[in-house]
């Protein structure tokens, strides 16, 4: 018997976006309407259509020309009275317990949960039965993170693994149960990978950070910067003082592929520039840098979600006067090249101002 599940999580709403706990049924934004209707190439035309009974959900459908038949137990885990909270909140008024309740929904095997939500066990078997009931052929789930990760879970033993909002996921049952794709995504915008190069304070980081924000979904924002003194300390602390709040950060000073490979959503790079000179410091190779570099840009020319690649331009001055600082010129004026074709886009910044060159 041979089935593929075509599971979608629903477009960005307004909770989404405010990083809270789902409460009151908000509808799609404007953006998370546009970003779903970007995945209706890849949904089969004879398909069984089930969704959730959320507002979000069947506008989702909506967005999609599907016409789904409701199923109730598609509807996302009942977080109880942490519901229409951020995690902040929650802390700041219930301290360390909200960490065991999460603990809770997410056990199959636990009879606890949030205060008057649902427990992780009463939750699983919603989904088993979700599962056990699936018709054959092609059937296509319009539902919610929770409900998808459970399904990641019962079927495959995924754990750990990032879903976009206005997101696919693929799984096919031919004897057992094999991903086919995990979180395809798009945003509201047409981007898919930009480099974004100029000098300091060229106004290169905003620019990012601008069109990372418009992207939809988490924004994952790797720094590469590393304090050596306390000059460093206070530029980095004011960097992420200035970062937008939805901004998850991933610090990785050298480790940028295996960091890289880790991001499923929107993914923001800052800066190249300071990675290189990390790998300089401990004395690599240029054709270790230039090698690193190129499998960065093979994941990132295979990535789905929007990708922006941060970098400094140092090679338009007078030739450094020592070799060091000759080097560095040179391996990174290659690095950004690599990196600028690697990219469907490409901008060079002067004074504030964003050049499109590609």
């Amino acid at each position: 018997m041979t089935r593929t599940l075509y599971l979608i999580r629903h477009g960005t709403t307004e909770d989404n976006h405010l990083k809270r706990y789902p409460a009151a049924d908000s509808p799609l934004s404007a953006q998370g309407k546009r970003a779903v209707q970007k995945l209706q190439p890849f949904l089969p035309s004879n398909s069984v259509v089930l969704s959730s009974p959320s507002l979000r959900t069947l506008q989702t459908c909506g967005a999609l020309g599907l016409s789904p038949v409701i199923h109730p137990d598609l509807r996302e885990m009942d977080f109880g009275i942490m519901a229409g909270h951020t995690w902040a909140e929650l802390e700041a008024k219930h301290g360390n317990a909200p960490l065991q309740w999460l603990e809770d929904m997410q056990n199959p095997e636990s009879a606890a949960g949030a205060p008057q939500g649902e427990s992780g066990k009463a939750f699983a078997s919603r989904i088993a039965g979700v599962l056990r009931d699936l018709p054959e052929g092609n059937t296509i789930l319009v539902t919610h993170l929770g409900v998808i990760r459970a399904i990641l879970r019962q079927t495959l033993n995924l754990q750990r693994f990032e879903l976009s909002p206005a997101s696919l996921t693929v799984l096919k049952h031919d004897g057992e149960w094999i991903l086919k794709h995990l979180n395809i995504a798009f945003s509201a915008s047409s981007i898919r990978s930009v480099f974004i190069s100029g000098g300091a304070r060229s106004g290169k980081s905003a620019f990012a950070e601008k069109l990372a924000a418009e992207q939809e979904g988490e924004i994952t924002f790797i720094a590469t910067a590393q304090a050596f003194d306390e000059e460093m300390q206070d530029r980095i602390a004011r960097h992420q003082t200035d970062r937008p709040e939805h901004f998850k950060t991933l610090e990785a000073p050298r480790e940028l592929l295996e960091a890289v490979e880790k991001v499923y959503g929107p993914l923001l790079i800052d800066c190249l520039s300071l990675w290189v000179s990390n790998l300089m410091m401990q004395e690599m190779t240029e054709a270790a840098i230039l090698e690193r570099a190129q499998a960065i840009c093979e994941v990132i020319q295979q990535r789905t979600s929007p990708t922006i690649v941060v970098s400094n331009e140092v090679g338009l001055g007078i030739v450094p006067v020592n070799k060091l600082a000759r080097q560095y010129r040179d391996i990174l004026g290659r690095v950004n090249q690599m990196f600028s074709q690697a990219c469907q886009e490409s901008y060079f910044c002067v004074a504030g101002q964003p050049i499109k060159v590609k």
